[in-house]
């Protein structure tokens, strides 16, 4: 068998690797190249560059490895099918990739002591851990991840991995900024804490996170944690079965996209955008279900999500260039306009008619109500199955802003296929109405999942 000219990090298995290696240098004391070998295979052993492992503290061998690979300027260990016990951390160096056979290739962490996680990557760049399976021990309670990112390592690649059990985190990532962390094709079974749990120092970030194909079956916590995140990507994962707290959760994180995911069976919400410190979250074409609190809670800045906007069909007034609806201050005066939920609705975000008003400097309130129908196309419902309405509600107007009057509550229900008819009324003579002078409508705007 011959490989001229294959770079050895893509050849297919270990065994392969070997047979090439032991055929192309015969009886050499080492098999080849910056690769370490570690694995169950006795006759092996006095290889310079093979560790034999018994199944007791099998991390000694797996570290040691590592550091014969420091010494090379960085390379791959390749790991036999089996079950190392670790008894101590794995340890990952600078442009050392940990590499198995598959699920099969198990790094059993059941013993580490508290505190002690299966596999480090500590302010280490390039370290890649694919193609294998890790646990520490079920409902221990002892603090330990299967896989701890640590401190500005940057170009970490976890890809084709499964998290059989974490005693913790699945992977947990903390620390000081680090950069291209990439998550990719990995299985999360089970965690008692969250599946990935990202949440930086203060006053640093991890830039440019993805985590992609990756599914999550069973965690106590959320699915993914992101805290601290810019520029991050979550794409095409899957998360079933038995999700204790948000599939989806971001805290003080701007410019995540969040896309094409499939959510069910969290106890929570599938996405969870928890305060205003995130900024410009995108959210689109996922399927989400809801089951538990709801398919989203969006409590962030500029989110961008799929939206509708009806615009003012009849003006009867401008307000610069803009057509508008006068809202008198000697009348209430409604506002009538209709809009049919789209079909790929799954849940409201919010709800918005829009106003201004140009007569007082200070933010006046306005008083308003609405009343609404609605009922579903096409399918043999009335015009007003579903009635809903919010009366004499408080809004404070800036002078000349474009005011975002949040009307989500008359919209209880919603549905795909509904067609809304809805009713906006400026209650201008009531006393809680403070503005003393026109206001204007100038469209309705309604964002969904």
């Amino acid at each position: 068998m011959s490989y001229p000219g294959v770079v050895r990090e893509t050849l297919v298995s270990l065994g392969d690797r070997l047979l090439w290696g032991m055929q192309t240098y015969g009886v050499s004391t080492e098999l080849f190249g910056a690769t370490a070998y570690v694995g169950f295979n006795l006759a092996l052993d006095p290889k310079v560059n093979y560790w034999y492992c018994d199944g007791v503290a099998d991390d000694v061998q797996i570290n040691a490895a590592v550091a014969y690979l420091v010494t090379l300027g960085g390379g791959s260990i390749m790991l036999e099918t089996g079950t190392y016990v670790l008894d101590a951390a794995v340890d990952l160096e600078t442009e050392v990739m940990l590499i198995g056979q598959g699920r099969n290739t198990l790094l059993n962490g059941d013993a580490l002591l508290t505190g002690v996680h299966a596999i480090t990557i500590t302010s280490e760049d390039d370290c890649v851990v694919r193609d294998l399976s890790v646990q520490t021990q079920d409902g221990g309670g002892k603090t330990c991840h299967c896989i701890f990112v640590d401190d500005s390592s940057n170009r970490t690649l976890i890809q084709n991995v499964t998290i059989v059990d974490s005693d913790d985190n699945g992977i947990h990532i903390e620390g000081i900024s680090q950069a291209d962390t990439r998550i990719l094709n990995c299985n999360i079974l089970g965690a008692d804490g969250h599946g990935i749990y990202v949440g930086m120092e203060v006053a640093n970030a991890i830039y440019f996170l993805k985590v992609r194909d990756c599914r999550f079956t069973s965690m106590a916590g959320d699915a993914i944690h992101l805290e601290d995140g810019i520029d991050c990507e979550i794409f095409d994962n899957t998360f079933d079965t038995s999700i204790g707290g948000d599939g989806i959760e971001l805290v003080n994180s701007d410019d995540v996209t969040i896309e094409n995911n499939t959510m069910s069976g969290a106890t929570g919400y599938d996405i969870n955008i928890s305060d205003a410190a995130c900024d410009r979250t995108r959210v689109f074409n996922n399927i989400l279900h809801g089951t538990g609190a709801g398919c989203i809670n969006d409590v962030g800045t500029d989110t961008k999500t799929p939206e509708i906007f009806s615009v003012v069909v009849d003006p009867d007034t401008t307000l610069g260039k803009h057509p508008a609806v006068d809202l008198p201050d000697s009348a209430d005066t409604p506002v009538t306009f209709q809009i049919l939920v789209p079909l790929e609705f799954q849940e409201l975000v919010t709800a918005h008619v829009i106003v201004a008003q140009t007569a007082t400097v200070a933010s006046p309130d306005m008083q308003w109500s609405t009343d609404v129908d609605f009922g579903k196309i096409c399918a043999e419902e009335d015009y007003n199955t579903h009635t809903d309405a919010e009366t004499d509600q408080i809004t404070a107007i800036t002078q000349n802003d474009l005011e975002c009057i949040d009307v989500s509550g008359s919209l209880t229900g919603l549905s795909v296929g509904d067609l809304v008819g809805f009713e906006f009324i400026r209650r201008a003579t009531q006393a809680g109405d403070t503005i003393n002078g026109a206001a204007y409508y100038l469209g309705f705007r309604l964002r969904y999942v």
